[in-house]
């Protein structure tokens, strides 16, 4: 009876312990993973496309949902992505983001809730505000989804 409580508690402590490095390994991920959202945003910024590069997957994908019909709807490939974002960013001489990153269960899974203020050569200030989601696998993005809220965004 004594071995069997011994036996017990040892397979206790050991699950305890895988579950702790479980729970370690999990916040790591997630650490990592809110970096590389921070890196993106600040490419976007800085408009360095090699750093964008740099974090988005090659097969990554591009969505984005409630948007003008202007725009596609689904940009597939890292470098069809950093055209289009060339093709938004060119026009403005500042751009500037605020983000509020949020966790979820799924460390692989990250939403942003996003103010951007975009300047242009000629002062004209246009602000956007959206959501945004994005899938990370092995530190890369794989997928980044961006749904406009088109009401709070605009000129002034």
């Amino acid at each position: 009876m004594k071995n069997l409580l011994i036996l017990s508690l040892m397979i206790l402590s050991l699950s305890a312990n895988a579950q702790d490095k479980e729970t370690t390994y999990k916040n790591a991920l997630i650490d990592h993973n809110k970096k590389v959202i921070a890196s993106f945003y600040d490419a976007l910024e800085r408009k360095d496309y090699s750093q964008l590069n740099g974090i988005i997957d090659f097969y990554g994908k591009a969505v984005y949902a409630n948007q003008s019909k202007n725009v596609q709807d689904t940009i597939q490939g890292r470098e069809a992505i950093g055209t289009q974002f060339r093709s938004e960013l060119g026009a403005f001489a500042k751009v500037k983001y605020t983000t509020k990153i949020y966790e979820s269960e799924d460390p692989s899974l990250v939403s942003v809730k996003v103010k951007g203020l975009l300047t242009s050569a000629d002062g004209v200030k246009t602000q956007s505000n959206y959501m945004a989601t994005f899938k990370l696998k092995n530190g890369k993005i794989v997928e980044y989804v961006e749904y406009d809220n088109l009401s709070q965004s605009g000129r002034s």
